[in-house]
């Protein structure tokens, strides 16, 4: 669940630009951590296997095979180690951003508590959709912050 993912567009008001510059800065360690793991373990991952194939199907094994077959294998393992961390990070952003999603809702004092559990209630049960949702609530809090300032 990247944030970064999130189309804003020139009909977007600032404040909801905000928010979201907001969230992408609590999250940008983990997103960074994530995709510098995934850049290093694909190619590494894939260089390896390839290899191994290569060895090993190509060619007997024999005593001068079998260091090139296990310096593949820990590279590949390396890779593999280093694809399950991003994938981790990966989750560690989507916990995040829900929980800085979650909180932010339920700390709005403009919104009546049924609208507030609305949404909560929204992200709990749609959750490829946290974002969008998010969207949603920060252009609802827009409106009734706009409309407490016109009264």
């Amino acid at each position: 669940m990247n944030p970064l993912k999130m189309k804003l567009d020139h009909t977007t008001s600032q404040y909801v630009k905000t928010e979201f510059e907001k969230i992408q800065t609590t999250l940008a360690p983990y997103i960074k951590k994530s995709s510098l793991y995934t850049i290093i373990s694909v190619p590494i991952l894939t260089f390896s296997l390839m290899n191994l194939f290569v060895l090993i199907v190509n060619m007997r094994v024999s005593d001068q095979t079998m260091i090139p077959i296990i310096g593949f294998g820990v590279a590949a393992a390396f890779g593999l180690a280093l694809f399950k961390e991003s994938m981790y990070q990966s989750k560690e952003i989507y916990l995040k951003s829900f929980d800085y999603i979650t909180n932010k809702i339920k700390k709005n004092d403009e919104l009546p508590d049924t609208i507030k559990d609305l949404y909560l209630k929204r992200l709990q049960t749609e959750p490829a959709n946290t974002m969008t949702i998010y969207y949603e609530f920060l252009q609802q809090e827009e409106r009734i912050k706009k409309m407490e300032g016109l009264q």
